[in-house]
Order: structure tokens, then sequence, then C-alpha cells
């Protein structure tokens, strides 16, 4: 047979590569002083020390501080990097204290996640006043239903969302009145 060499081995895909070829994983971390990144590994390892996934979501966290420029008088309250209570809290509220096993998020959800940093429990205390409100160069890259008006008032209601607190059976409603001007 032409092109067989037997001294050569055949490149054999088991299922478990296929699977994780091309993976690609996103988080939602909610940080310890109400405000949240946005985290994407690309083919990561079946698991990650603890310390180099919270070193991601610094290196994040600090990318969107100087992109946002948040001022020095702000009130964002700052958060324990060192601390030796660092901890990750997935939606079932499972601690993870020393590794993420990424093998078990699914790559094709955005997963929310709590970083906690042993300062206090201000999960509780602020329990729904993270801003996830994405950011605004997502309206650069609309689908072809979803109209720049659409965007701009999903935009304005998820953040009106971050900040009110809503009661049970409890509806905040927000009107958008686009005028064109006259010429």
């Amino acid at each position: 047979m032409e092109g067989d060499n037997p001294k050569k081995r055949k490149m054999v895909l088991s299922n478990h590569d296929y699977h994780d070829f091309g993976k690609v994983l996103r988080f939602k971390i909610l940080l310890p002083n109400g405000t949240s990144v946005e985290l994407t590994l690309r083919n990561p390892d079946p698991e990650m020390p603890l310390g180099n996934f919270v070193s991601l979501v610094r290196d994040k966290y600090f990318e969107a501080r100087r992109r946002r420029r948040y001022d020095s008088t702000s009130k964002i309250r700052d958060i324990n990097w060192k601390g030796g209570s660092l901890f990750i809290q997935d939606a079932n509220d499972t601690k993870l204290r020393n590794v993420i096993k990424l093998k078990n998020f699914k790559p094709d959800k955005c997963h929310i996640l709590r970083l906690h940093d042993g300062s206090s429990d201000v999960a509780k205390s602020f329990e729904n006043m993270w801003d996830l409100t994405p950011d605004t160069d997502l309206l650069l890259e609309l689908p072809e239903e979803y109209t720049f008006e659409t965007a701009l008032a999903d935009l304005i209601d998820n953040s009106l969302q971050a900040v009110w607190s809503n009661g049970e059976n409890n509806r905040k409603l927000i009107r958008y009145d686009r005028k064109t001007s006259m010429r």
C-alpha cells in the first residue's frame, strides 16, 4: 500500500481528547466588593489550583478597573487578594478551596461563581446587588434581529436591576422613549 509506513505510528484521538478540543469555559465571578468580572478559559486543563484561578480573576479585575477608570474616591472596598481565607463558591453553594475542577463545568453556558476573601459576609448582606451589566462593547457586535435600541434598553434594564432590590412578586418597569430630532 502506498503511503503506509510501518515505522510511524498513526495519530489517534480518543473521545476524551476530541471532546476537550476547542473547549471554552465562561465564568462570571461576583467579587466581595460588589463588582464582577468575566473570565474565559480556552482549552483548560481538567483541574486548576485555586491560587492560579484567583490570579486570573485578579488580573481581569485590575484590567476592568483600568478600563472603567474607577477613581480613588469611589466607594468600592478593597479585596483581600493575599488573605489565606480566599475561596470560590459555585451556584450550588459548594465551597472550592484548593482546586477548581474545571471538568465539572459545562462549556455551553456562563457559570456564576462568588469569590470570598474572608473579610466579612458581604454575600449575604448585599445579596443580588452585584453589577451584572455587560460591557458596552457588546453593543458593537449585535445579531441582526437585535437592534441597537433593544440592546440599549436591555443595558438600562440590567443596570437598574443591579441597583434596585425588588421584593417578592414586585416588578419595576422602565420605559424608553426615543425621539428623532427634526432637521
